[in-house]
């Protein structure tokens, strides 16, 4: 969720938009480029691509930035208040508040 999230902030580098799309396409795409039933190949593409993807992009997100977007996925994680991140940052108010919360 984390990613995602930076994917949609605007700070967050194009390569790393592109490469996060990429991904996510390729991961829900019916095409692969080993068909999957070819017996062990066509699933170890999926099990090499997706998680190399995912790092490649992580590794290209600033680390406040991507530090920032897993406290804010947490929030929503738990509390569900997608409307409320605006530009996901956390400020010490919104923290306050929420540390009495259920």
């Amino acid at each position: 969720m984390a990613l995602w999230i930076a994917a949609r902030d605007p700070r967050t580098p194009l390569a790393a938009k592109i490469i996060a799309g990429a991904v996510a396409a390729y991961a829900l795409s019916p095409i692969d480029l080993i068909p999957d039933f070819i017996p062990v190949l066509g699933y170890l593409d999926d099990l090499l691509i997706v998680p190399l993807g995912i790092w490649i992009a992580v590794r290209l997100i600033p680390a406040t930035l991507l530090a920032n977007t897993v406290i804010v996925s947490y929030r929503v994680a738990k509390w569900g208040d997608v409307a409320r991140h605006g530009r996901m940052t956390i400020s010490p108010v919104a923290q306050s508040s929420r540390a009495s919360a259920p």
